[in-house]
Protein backbone atom coordinates (compact mmCIF):
# COMPACT_ATOMS: atom_id res chain seq x y z
CA UNK A 1 0.00 0.00 0.00
CA UNK A 2 1.43 3.53 -1.06
CA UNK A 3 -0.31 6.70 0.71
CA UNK A 4 0.50 9.93 -0.33
CA UNK A 5 -0.62 12.59 1.93
CA UNK A 6 -1.17 16.67 1.25
CA UNK A 7 -1.94 18.97 4.16
CA UNK A 8 -5.16 19.62 1.64
CA UNK A 9 -6.26 16.66 0.65
CA UNK A 10 -5.19 13.45 -0.13
CA UNK A 11 -4.58 10.36 -2.86
CA UNK A 12 -3.70 6.42 -2.60
CA UNK A 13 -2.75 3.87 -5.22
CA UNK A 14 -4.99 1.49 -3.44
CA UNK A 15 -7.89 4.59 -3.06
CA UNK A 16 -7.77 3.31 0.76
CA UNK A 17 -8.59 6.13 3.35
CA UNK A 18 -6.01 5.83 6.33
CA UNK A 19 -7.24 6.65 8.82
CA UNK A 20 -4.80 7.07 11.56
CA UNK A 21 -0.92 5.83 10.91
CA UNK A 22 2.32 6.51 13.12
CA UNK A 23 5.71 5.49 12.96
CA UNK A 24 8.55 5.97 15.01
CA UNK A 25 11.84 5.80 13.55
CA UNK A 26 15.29 4.62 15.42
CA UNK A 27 18.05 6.24 13.48
CA UNK A 28 20.69 3.27 14.69
CA UNK A 29 18.48 1.08 14.48
CA UNK A 30 18.15 1.87 11.00
CA UNK A 31 22.22 2.29 10.85
CA UNK A 32 22.47 -1.21 12.23
CA UNK A 33 19.92 -3.16 9.95
CA UNK A 34 21.21 -1.63 6.90
CA UNK A 35 24.97 -2.92 7.89
CA UNK A 36 23.71 -6.18 8.53
CA UNK A 37 21.80 -6.15 5.02
CA UNK A 38 24.85 -4.83 2.98
CA UNK A 39 26.87 -7.92 4.37
CA UNK A 40 24.21 -10.83 3.18
CA UNK A 41 25.66 -12.81 0.34
CA UNK A 42 29.27 -12.01 1.37
CA UNK A 43 32.16 -13.73 3.33
CA UNK A 44 32.94 -13.11 6.82
CA UNK A 45 36.24 -14.60 7.76
CA UNK A 46 35.63 -17.27 5.72
CA UNK A 47 37.60 -20.16 6.67
CA UNK A 48 37.62 -19.44 10.24
CA UNK A 49 35.36 -21.37 12.68
CA UNK A 50 32.49 -19.38 15.19
CA UNK A 51 32.41 -16.31 14.30
CA UNK A 52 29.43 -14.94 14.70
CA UNK A 53 29.55 -13.17 17.30
CA UNK A 54 32.55 -11.85 15.95
CA UNK A 55 30.60 -10.67 12.96
CA UNK A 56 27.75 -8.90 15.44
CA UNK A 57 30.51 -6.86 16.75
CA UNK A 58 31.60 -6.09 13.46
CA UNK A 59 28.60 -4.95 12.18
CA UNK A 60 27.91 -3.12 15.17
CA UNK A 61 31.18 -1.21 15.21
CA UNK A 62 30.61 -0.32 11.54
CA UNK A 63 27.29 1.25 12.90
CA UNK A 64 29.63 3.43 15.10
CA UNK A 65 27.85 1.86 18.13
CA UNK A 66 29.96 -0.30 20.93
CA UNK A 67 29.33 -3.97 22.90
CA UNK A 68 30.04 -4.50 25.71
CA UNK A 69 30.67 -7.52 26.78
CA UNK A 70 28.78 -10.28 29.37
CA UNK A 71 31.01 -11.13 31.98
CA UNK A 72 28.86 -13.96 33.64
CA UNK A 73 26.50 -14.48 30.30
CA UNK A 74 23.12 -15.95 31.37
CA UNK A 75 24.01 -19.62 30.11
CA UNK A 76 27.32 -19.61 32.62
CA UNK A 77 25.85 -22.25 34.89
CA UNK A 78 25.53 -25.09 32.15
CA UNK A 79 28.89 -24.84 30.54
CA UNK A 80 31.51 -27.12 31.29
CA UNK A 81 33.82 -26.72 34.12
CA UNK A 82 36.81 -24.71 32.90
CA UNK A 83 35.46 -23.07 29.69
CA UNK A 84 36.62 -20.12 27.89
CA UNK A 85 34.66 -17.16 28.04
CA UNK A 86 35.40 -13.69 25.74
CA UNK A 87 33.98 -11.24 23.22
CA UNK A 88 33.96 -13.96 20.64
CA UNK A 89 31.75 -16.25 22.08
CA UNK A 90 27.76 -16.42 21.53
CA UNK A 91 26.87 -15.48 25.09
CA UNK A 92 29.19 -13.07 25.56
CA UNK A 93 26.26 -10.83 24.31
CA UNK A 94 24.23 -12.56 26.94
CA UNK A 95 24.23 -10.16 29.92
CA UNK A 96 23.02 -7.17 31.10
CA UNK A 97 26.40 -5.32 30.22
CA UNK A 98 24.85 -5.27 26.85
CA UNK A 99 21.19 -4.49 27.44
CA UNK A 100 17.94 -5.43 29.11
CA UNK A 101 16.51 -8.87 27.56
CA UNK A 102 13.56 -8.61 25.53
CA UNK A 103 10.80 -11.65 24.68
CA UNK A 104 10.30 -13.18 21.25
CA UNK A 105 7.57 -11.18 19.83
CA UNK A 106 8.29 -8.17 21.51
CA UNK A 107 11.81 -8.01 19.35
CA UNK A 108 12.31 -5.18 17.08
CA UNK A 109 14.67 -4.79 14.22
CA UNK A 110 18.56 -4.14 15.57
CA UNK A 111 17.93 -6.51 18.59
CA UNK A 112 20.71 -9.56 19.03
CA UNK A 113 19.47 -13.17 18.81
CA UNK A 114 21.21 -15.57 20.35
CA UNK A 115 20.43 -19.16 19.66
CA UNK A 116 20.87 -22.62 21.74
CA UNK A 117 22.28 -25.82 21.16
CA UNK A 118 22.99 -25.40 17.29
CA UNK A 119 25.87 -27.24 17.73
CA UNK A 120 28.14 -29.34 20.04
CA UNK A 121 27.22 -32.17 22.78
CA UNK A 122 26.56 -28.90 25.50
CA UNK A 123 23.67 -28.93 27.98
CA UNK A 124 20.64 -27.84 26.57
CA UNK A 125 20.15 -24.46 26.69
CA UNK A 126 23.69 -23.27 26.20
CA UNK A 127 24.29 -20.39 23.69
CA UNK A 128 26.57 -21.04 20.47
CA UNK A 129 25.07 -18.73 18.07
CA UNK A 130 23.97 -15.29 17.50
CA UNK A 131 22.88 -12.87 14.72
CA UNK A 132 21.12 -9.28 14.50
CA UNK A 133 17.16 -8.99 13.84
CA UNK A 134 16.69 -7.26 10.74
CA UNK A 135 12.76 -7.50 10.30
CA UNK A 136 9.68 -8.91 12.10
CA UNK A 137 10.68 -12.75 11.20
CA UNK A 138 14.28 -12.24 10.15
CA UNK A 139 17.46 -12.35 10.91
CA UNK A 140 20.97 -11.66 9.31
CA UNK A 141 24.17 -14.27 10.62
CA UNK A 142 27.43 -15.84 9.53
CA UNK A 143 25.99 -19.06 9.83
CA UNK A 144 29.47 -21.28 9.07
CA UNK A 145 33.29 -20.76 8.12
CA UNK A 146 32.33 -21.77 4.31
CA UNK A 147 28.95 -20.23 3.72
CA UNK A 148 28.41 -16.14 3.60
CA UNK A 149 26.69 -14.29 5.28
CA UNK A 150 22.44 -14.81 5.42
CA UNK A 151 19.45 -13.90 6.25
CA UNK A 152 16.98 -16.41 7.40
CA UNK A 153 13.59 -16.85 9.19
CA UNK A 154 13.65 -16.28 13.79
CA UNK A 155 13.07 -20.27 13.14
CA UNK A 156 15.80 -21.32 11.77
CA UNK A 157 16.82 -22.45 15.26
CA UNK A 158 15.53 -22.52 18.33
CA UNK A 159 15.73 -18.95 20.58
CA UNK A 160 17.71 -18.88 23.75
CA UNK A 161 17.18 -14.91 24.04
CA UNK A 162 16.82 -11.56 22.45
CA UNK A 163 18.82 -8.52 23.95
CA UNK A 164 18.18 -5.17 22.85
CA UNK A 165 21.53 -3.20 23.32
CA UNK A 166 21.64 -0.24 25.87
CA UNK A 167 21.93 2.34 23.02
CA UNK A 168 19.20 0.93 21.18
CA UNK A 169 16.90 1.97 23.75
CA UNK A 170 18.11 5.31 24.57
CA UNK A 171 17.65 6.18 21.22
CA UNK A 172 14.39 4.79 20.87
CA UNK A 173 13.05 8.07 23.33
CA UNK A 174 14.59 10.31 21.09
CA UNK A 175 13.27 8.89 17.93
CA UNK A 176 10.99 10.83 15.14
CA UNK A 177 7.63 10.11 14.57
CA UNK A 178 5.54 10.07 11.68
CA UNK A 179 1.30 10.36 11.92
CA UNK A 180 -1.12 10.45 9.11
CA UNK A 181 -4.76 11.27 9.31
CA UNK A 182 -7.56 11.29 6.90
CA UNK A 183 -11.00 11.54 7.29
CA UNK A 184 -13.80 12.65 4.84
CA UNK A 185 -11.64 13.05 1.81
CA UNK A 186 -9.44 15.55 4.08
CA UNK A 187 -5.65 14.53 5.09
CA UNK A 188 -3.14 15.96 7.85
CA UNK A 189 0.53 14.82 7.59
CA UNK A 190 2.35 15.69 10.63
CA UNK A 191 6.03 14.94 11.65
CA UNK A 192 8.03 15.12 15.26
CA UNK A 193 4.84 17.71 16.53
CA UNK A 194 4.98 19.90 13.12
CA UNK A 195 1.78 19.77 10.32
CA UNK A 196 4.00 18.92 7.21
CA UNK A 197 2.80 19.09 3.27
CA UNK A 198 3.72 16.10 2.35
CA UNK A 199 4.68 12.71 3.76
CA UNK A 200 4.71 9.28 1.97
CA UNK A 201 4.06 6.19 3.35
CA UNK A 202 4.58 3.03 1.80
CA UNK A 203 4.16 -0.59 3.68
CA UNK A 204 5.18 -3.96 1.85
CA UNK A 205 3.56 -6.79 3.92
CA UNK A 206 4.87 -10.86 3.03
CA UNK A 207 7.26 -12.26 4.98
CA UNK A 208 7.53 -10.05 7.33
CA UNK A 209 6.71 -6.17 6.99
CA UNK A 210 8.93 -3.37 5.55
CA UNK A 211 7.61 0.49 6.16
CA UNK A 212 9.14 2.80 4.12
CA UNK A 213 8.38 6.90 5.52
CA UNK A 214 9.72 9.73 2.34
CA UNK A 215 11.09 6.65 0.46
CA UNK A 216 13.54 5.60 2.93
CA UNK A 217 13.04 2.70 5.45
CA UNK A 218 12.27 2.87 8.87
CA UNK A 219 11.60 -0.03 11.63
CA UNK A 220 8.77 1.28 13.68
CA UNK A 221 8.92 0.57 17.14
CA UNK A 222 5.07 1.39 17.10
CA UNK A 223 2.51 1.47 14.48
CA UNK A 224 -1.28 1.39 14.07
CA UNK A 225 -3.30 1.49 10.69
CA UNK A 226 -6.86 1.57 10.40
CA UNK A 227 -8.30 1.37 6.73
CA UNK A 228 -12.29 2.08 5.93
CA UNK A 229 -13.63 2.55 2.86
Amino acid sequence: MTTTNKHNGSASTAAHHVKQHGVAVNPKSNAVVNRARSWVGRHFQPGKKEMCANFVRHVFSEAGIPLGEAKRPTDAGLLPQGAPLGPGYANSLAGGEIGEKVAPGAHQPGDIIMFMNTYGNYKEGVITHVGIITGSDEFVHRPTMSKPVSRDALSWGRIAEIRRPKSMAAAKAGGQSAKVFVHDGKACAIRSGHAVSHLNVRIEYGKGMRVYVDGREVHPSSMEVQIFY
